[in-house]
């Protein structure tokens, strides 16, 4: 997880992020856009905190290696438009990172993002959603999850195969009507909404030199 901290993170933007190496996360394009703000300027407001043994390791963004910098704010959910950016962490962070799955889902697969939720400051709650792909628009390397609500603050999460490598990032939901991490986890699951996920192959396709 981590907060766009530029003045306090309480009241700052947040979202989702996952390691993919030691020192470098994968979270959305648009987690990481500013209006007129240059790409040091924007790295220099992002903190990154990590659950690890009970406790939480903070760490600061010290490059951002990628991002589309066509892309900006939110994208149209149907095109995912690009929407990953990869970042480079000011230090090593002692937990493995996530393996990157190889081959494309398939509709009808059952796939698990694992969200987190911000529930004040730093403190979060991780939560696996349980969702199937609905549909892949293939021009745009976008996968479509029923049965997945994910909120605001999710995007930038990762989703999961059951042999728990990364398919794909989520980026969008179809439904603004569950935001908060305060609503009921029995009404969020019960939820038709869908999620959008940008796939890991496609992505791979486009930046594989630096993954």
């Amino acid at each position: 997880m981590f907060a766009i901290n530029f003045d306090d993170v309480n009241k700052s933007s947040t979202c989702s992020a996952f390691l993919v190496a030691p020192d470098v996360v994968m979270t959305n394009s648009h987690c990481v856009y500013r209006l007129k703000a240059s790409l040091p300027q924007i790295c220099s407001g992002l903190y990154f905190s990590f659950p690890i043994n009970g406790a939480s390791l903070t760490a600061r963004c010290s490059e951002i290696i990628w991002r589309d910098v066509h892309q900006h704010g939110r994208a149209h959910y149907r095109k995912g438009d690009n929407d990953f950016a990869l970042i480079r962490l000011d230090q090593n962070i002692p937990v493995k990172p996530f393996g990157l799955n190889q081959t494309e889902s398939s509709v009808g697969a059952n796939v698990f993002p694992v969200v987190v939720d911000q529930l004040g400051g730093y403190n979060a709650r991780i939560t696996k959603l349980d969702c199937k792909v609905e549909n892949i628009i293939n021009k745009y390397g976008v996968m479509e999850l029923a049965d997945c609500p994910v909120i605001s603050g999710n995007s930038g999460s990762p989703v999961l195969d059951e042999n728990h490598n990364v398919v794909g990032i989520i980026f969008a939901s179809s439904n603004n009507t569950i935001r908060r991490p305060s609503d009921e986890i029995a009404v969020r699951t019960k939820s038709t909404s869908k999620g959008y996920a940008l796939s890991i192959i496609h992505i791979q396709k486009m930046i594989r030199h630096l993954l």
